[in-house]
């Protein structure tokens, strides 16, 4: 549950801006996708931020009309009030290290990973943004925000250290671990995730289920 720590400060809002013809197709086309996976949601607060429109990349041989753009917003002001919050980022090569010399380890890639994070309901309004014909907020954490990056880190930290947990338990059961149980053990987890109205769809699980497979028979292979 993320929460945004502002203290007594007096909400803030920017002034609405005013967006061209085509930013106003752009953004109200990226906030109504948003909308309909209930990201996003009306707002009556005090809050107010402005859209920040980013282009991606390599799209030098592609018409301006026909550019893909990023919804961002702009917490400047909001992260200029906003408790931090620190916890320790892994380095890369740390991780490297950490897996020692172990021949299988499984990996886990969040699909938009930030918004895995559900949002505390105090905060909710403080994330709000001016829309063209409107405003809106966010209800999982969104990108931009102060103390979204440690926070998510901890959150994986957290489920890390409970699968390590777990399966460390298994191990003084059994002599090996079981590729079954295994199996059975994050599936089911990602099942709790989905449950819970978190952002695991069933393509990223079916992948999964299929990188076990594989990762079973390859271990068959070899004994």
């Amino acid at each position: 549950m993320f929460h945004i720590d502002t203290g007594k400060v007096v909400p803030i809002c920017c002034k609405p801006p005013r967006y061209g013809p085509h930013e106003r197709r752009v953004i109200l086309n990226l906030v109504d996708k948003l909308d309909s996976k209930g990201i996003v949601k009306d707002d009556e607060g005090p809050w107010g931020s402005q859209i920040v429109l980013a282009s991606k990349q390599n799209q030098d041989h592609v018409h301006w009309s026909s550019f893909v753009f990023c919804l961002c917003v702009s917490y400047r002001n909001l992260n200029a009030i906003t408790r931090p919050f620190t916890f320790p980022v892994t380095r890369c090569d740390d991780a490297v290290e950490g897996i020692g010399d172990a021949k299988f380890f499984l990996t886990m890639d969040y699909d938009a990973g930030y918004w895995q994070v559900s949002m505390d309901q105090s905060s909710k309004e403080k994330t709000a943004f001016f829309t063209p014909d409107g405003k809106k907020h966010f209800n999982v954490m969104p990108m931009g925000a102060t103390n979204a990056h440690p926070a998510f880190v901890a959150m994986a930290t957290k489920f890390k250290e409970r699968w390590n947990l777990l399966y460390d338990e298994r191990l003084k059961r059994l002599k090996d671990a079981n590729w079954d149980w295994l199996r059975e053990t994050l599936e089911g987890q990602l099942k709790t995730i989905a449950h819970t109205k978190e952002k695991v769809d069933q393509e990223t699980l079916h992948t999964v289920q299929e990188a076990l497979k594989e990762a079973k028979e390859s271990m068959t292979d070899r004994n």
